[in-house]
């Protein structure tokens, strides 16, 4: 199954990328958008709104 880690410093992405997971970093916690980004964040969000529709679009459809 898919897996994404959502978090917001630099040692969620790597927790994230060692799980073999999609890492999510959001801006509005300790981290900052230069950090997340050097760790390598596969996603970053500015807000928590943003989050349920990156999960939905990260999700594959089951419809056949």
């Amino acid at each position: 199954g898919e897996c994404a880690v959502v978090g917001d410093t630099e040692a969620d992405v790597q927790a994230g990328k060692a799980a073999g997971a999609r890492s999510i970093g959001v801006t509005w916690g300790y981290g900052t958008r230069a950090r997340l980004e050097a760790a390598g964040v596969d996603y970053l969000i500015e807000t928590p709104d943003a989050l349920p529709p990156l999960l939905r679009a990260l999700t594959p459809s089951t419809a056949a």
